[in-house]
């Protein structure tokens, strides 16, 4: 079976794995974000976040390529998403739960 460029289809996965996302994580305390995730020296929060930073990034990258640029995934490197990656991951629960229901920026 040969590979369908599809993007209402795409559009509706992501969607579709945005609210299953949500139905897990809305009930997370402090203590669940701040406890140990499988990913060696991050928290449930880190991957929290990184899924936030990870869907801006890749809207970055579609919004350029749509305007017909190379747009990078993160304006100032890996430094910035380790950054960005760590503050969120100290936010307290309800803030981190609100970051992931955000629209993407691109």
């Amino acid at each position: 079976m040969g590979l369908e460029c599809n993007p209402e289809r795409a559009s509706r996965l992501c969607s579709e794995g945005q609210a299953r996302l949500l139905r897990r994580v809305v009930q997370l305390t402090n203590k669940d974000v701040r406890a140990p995730s499988l990913l060696p020296g991050w928290t449930v929060g880190h991957v929290l976040t990184h899924l936030a930073r990870n869907a801006d990034a890749h809207a970055r990258r579609l919004s350029g390529a749509l305007r017909g640029h190379d747009a990078p995934k993160y304006a100032h490197g890996q430094e910035q998403r380790r950054r960005e990656i760590e503050e969120g991951a100290g936010w307290q629960a309800e803030e981190i739960i609100a970051d992931l229901r955000q629209p993407v920026e691109s």
